[in-house]
């Protein structure tokens, strides 16, 4: 997937990486717990907080349910610690509860997104891959969206070719395209979510974060066999005041016959609703607060027994679980 010249896939990822988790640049490790201890508490909305479930410099969080008794989470390394292209696991029967599984999960990539293959055969999960680049060119390489196949969720082989390549929805996602979520419909097709950025506004630099200004776009794709896709239509209007063009992580999950589509932008995460598995989209809200600078990050969400469970990052400081209380 990473088949480039090494200092510039780790200049890619990097670059990746800061948008996909939520990232300050600090003057102190002092002034980092400060603010962290002033951010962890997160309250209101339709979410509560419960506890912090893996303590570390972790984000890209994505759960699924391995069978009638446990789950299995998946977790990536922050950028700013060593080893930051690393994928880990971590299972639990309760939820709360979680033991940290031995080994890595995969290693230069970010963004799991796992299903379970109808025909019971195993799992595929999307994720973030390097797409060819002309040699002689002096830009950074563009990101799209590989997959992997697993029998156990544990040992992973990628797939020949790529799932998304940048440029599938014009200049939407020109630049980049991953970052995705996916369930299948009740017809047996697959639908996804993914990130475009456009790189518009790359010569800009945040003033907050010291990196590149983009805009970012939430975008739709459609499958028959989870291999070939079809990209579709913008399902969010980011050029919207309270999003501010950055949105990222999203995350979809079927309850009952409704789809629910969740992500995060610098005011907190956000809940939009499909009646017609994807097709048309009602406004989106926002049901879990945030701020621009620790606003909580890549939601994913599972229902246990008859509870909705959401797991998110906090930057520099771990992976937390929040409840649905409304």
């Amino acid at each position: 997937m990473k088949k480039i010249i090494i200092i510039v896939l780790i200049l890619v990822l990097l670059s990746i990486f800061l948008s996909g988790c939520e990232e300050k640049s600090n003057d102190s490790n002092d002034k980092n717990n400060e603010d962290n201890e002033n951010n962890n508490d997160l309250t209101g909305g339709e979410w509560e907080t419960e506890q912090m479930i893996i303590e570390g410099s972790y984000c890209d969080a994505e759960i699924i349910k391995i069978n009638d008794t446990h789950y299995r989470l998946y977790y990536c390394v922050e950028p700013e610690v060593e080893n930051a292209q690393e994928m880990h696991s971590a299972v639990s029967s309760d939820g709360l509860s979680w033991e940290v599984e031995d080994g890595i999960r995969m290693t230069q990539t970010t963004f799991p997104d796992i299903i379970k293959i109808p025909d019971g055969s195993g799992y595929r999960m999307y994720h973030q891959g390097v797409e060819p680049k002309d040699p002689s060119s002096e830009e950074l390489a563009n990101m799209g969206t590989v997959s992997s196949f697993s029998t156990d969720g544990i040992v992973w082989q990628q797939e020949n070719g790529f799932r998304i390549t940048s440029g599938m929805h014009g200049s939407y996602d020109l630049k980049y395209a991953s970052d995705s979520t996916t369930v299948i419909r009740p017809d047996g097709s697959y639908f996804m979510v993914y990130r475009g950025e456009s790189g518009e506004r790359l010569d800009q630099i945040d003033d907050v974060k010291g990196t590149p200004i983009e805009t970012y776009y939430l975008i739709s794709a459609t499958s028959e066999n989870g291999l070939d896709w079809t990209v579709g239509d913008t399902v969010v209007d980011t050029s919207k005041p309270e999003f501010d063009y950055y949105i990222l992580g999203p995350e979809l999950v079927y309850d009952d016959d409704v789809l629910k589509l969740y992500f995060f932008g610098i005011n907190g995460i956000y809940e939009a609703i499909s009646y017609d598995d994807g097709k048309t989209w009602e406004k989106e809200r926002k049901v879990f607060p945030g701020n621009q600078e620790f606003a909580p990050s890549d939601p994913t969400i599972i229902k246990q027994d008859d509870i909705w469970r959401m797991y998110y990052g906090i930057h520099l400081t771990g992976l937390y679980s929040a409840i649905k209380i409304d």
